[in-house]
Formats: structure tokens, C-alpha cells, sequence
């Protein structure tokens, strides 16, 4: 929308109660690895992980799927991206799944890493070697793989992953679940409900989000038991299709809300998540307009 609705300014005393289909990580929980002096990956972090982590939690958290990291104000789905979001108080992460040639599973949007590095070449021509030794264009982040993610910051987080439909994702991404004892850490996303079929025989208590990019998908959406979460574009930017949604019993999420008046407007139509590059903006609007 070009513009929000006229709403209450008048701030929140407390969070609104909890309708997430997400299992949150335990308070406390620590990441499964910790960065150390010896760390090789030291020089791409924000700042020590316990240090982040110990960082206040935002009472919005759930609310906030921080897209790609800070995918504005750093490197996209990179440790510069993910401490950044962490540091701001959220717990929720998003990643977009790609695969190597030889099936190693990295974090990007985009199914090449051109934007990031300047590579051309798809990530399914190039090796985990090649990739590994890739790094962004001003040198200072490099490509993460999922189990990178997983190790620096363990069960503190839940992870948001988008499985890109086309690529041979499943079998690998259902083995570094498993490895790291993710399966209560994950909220799936995919565009294809033939993806989160396939996942909820193998996960059956993980939740589903269905990426709409078609609207003739949205009746589908709403009838398929294994859809826990229905998020929309632009196109679904109204209260009406928010009120099918929740009627379905289902959560209603958007993407991507950047602008003030988008992320207020999404506040005020009572969507349940939302994603966002600008976490740190999302949570001081949060503050002021979720009733």
C-alpha cells in the first residue's frame, strides 16, 4: 500500500500473546559451537556469539523474520547479516537454501552468487572448494553454508529456511537437520507445496510456510493441512486475504516489509510475521502499534 490506515499511536505495555506455529528455542539455549580465539571465522563476526546472545530479546521476536540476516545493512545471509539482526534483538533468521555441485548446502538468494561475489557461475556448476573460497565484493564476509549458521548459533535462534524450488535440497537439508538436532529450530518455507508435503512425512511437527507468488495458489494454500503459515507479496497486502487466512485457521505472513507505512500497516491488519530488512526498524514500530 502507498499509504497506512489511520491507527493508535499509543504504545504497548506488553507483547500480544503468542499465536506462532514455531517452537521457540529454550531461554538460555547456547549455540552448539562458540567462536574462539583460533576461530579462522573470527575476523567476519559482529562480535562474540555469547555476547550477542546475551543482547535483550526483543518482546516482538516472533513477529520479526529478519530476511537474510539485515539484508540492507550488510551482506545478505552472511555472519556480518545474522550478528547484526542477533545484536538487534531478534531470534528469528532467514535463509535461502542453494546447493553445490557436489551437494553442500550454502545460504543465498539467488541461485548464483553474482550479486555477492561477482562469480557468474550458477552454484550448481561450481564445488563446495570453489565456493568456500569465494568472498564478497569488498573482501569481507564470506559464503556460509547451513551447518555454519548451525554452529555459531546453535538452538538460540529459530531458523527460517527457504528451500528453492528446482535444486536437489531435500535429502541434504534433512541430513544437517537431523545432525544438529534442529527439527524444533526450523520453520520451513518453500513455493512449492509439493516441497512441504515432501518434508512433513519426514518432519511432521516442524512448520510449513507457503511462499505465494500466484493467487490461483491461494485457495490450495488454505486447504493443505501441512500449511502452518501463508505468506503473501504485495498482492496479498490486504485484510481480507489476512482474514481467510486466520479463518482457516492459519497464521497470515508478509514479505518484504521494508517501508515505515508497509511495516505499520502490516502491525495494524494483525499479520501474524512478517519479514523484513530493516529488524531494528520493525521492532521500535512494533513497540508503538501491535495491540
Amino acid at each position: 500500500p502507498e499509504a497506512a490506515p489511520p491507527v493508535s499511536t499509543e504504545a504497548e505495555t506488553e507483547p500480544a500473546p503468542s499465536t506462532e506455529a514455531g517452537t521457540r528455542p529454550e531461554e538460555g539455549s547456547e549455540p552448539s559451537a562458540e567462536p574462539g580465539e583460533q576461530d579462522p571465522d573470527a575476523v567476519y563476526y559482529l562480535a562474540d556469539v555469547k555476547q550477542l546472545l546475551e543482547q535483550p530479546v526483543s518482546p516482538y521476536a516472533r513477529h520479526v523474520f529478519s530476511h537474510q540476516g539485515t539484508g540492507e545493512e550488510a551482506w545478505s545471509e552472511t555472519f556480518a547479516a545474522y550478528d547484526l539482526a542477533v545484536a538487534y534483538g531478534s531470534r528469528f533468521l532467514e535463509q535461502d537454501l542453494v546447493v553445490s555441485a557436489d551437494g553442500v548446502l550454502y545460504c543465498c538468494h539467488d541461485l548464483s552468487p553474482e550479486a555477492l561475489t561477482g562469480e557468474t557461475r550458477p552454484f550448481a556448476e561450481l564445488s563446495s572448494a570453489e565456493v568456500d573460497a569465494l568472498r564478497t565484493k569488498d573482501g569481507t564476509q564470506r559464503l556460509l553454508r547451513l551447518e555454519d549458521v548451525f554452529k555459531r548459533y546453535g538452538k538460540a535462534v529459530t531458523y527460517v529456511i527457504e528451500l528453492k524450488a528446482g535444486g536437489p535440497t531435500i535429502e541434504p537439508f534433512i541430513q544437517l537437520t537431523r545432525e544438529y538436532g534442529m527439527e524444533n529450530n526450523i520453520i520451513l518455507q518453500s513455493s512449492s507445496l509439493w516441497y512441504l508435503q515432501q518434508l512433513e512425512e519426514v518432519f511432521p511437527e516442524m512448520p510449513k510456510l507457503f511462499l505465494l507468488f500466484d493467487k490461483d495458489k491461494f485457495e490450495a494454500a488454505l486447504q493443505a493441512e501441512y500449511v502452518d503459515i501463508v505468506a503473501g507479496g504485495s498482492y496479498f497486502f490486504s485484510q481480507t486475504y489476512c482474514d481467510q487466512v486466520h479463518a482457516a485457521g492459519k497464521q497470515f505472513c508478509l514479505y518484504v516489509c521494508n517501508r515505515t507505512c508497509d511495516i505499520r500497516a502490516a502491525i495494524e491488519m494483525g499479520v501474524d510475521c512478517y519479514f523484513t530488512d530493516y529488524t531494528a526498524r520493525a521492532f521500535a514500530l512494533e513497540g508503538v502499534f501491535r495491540k
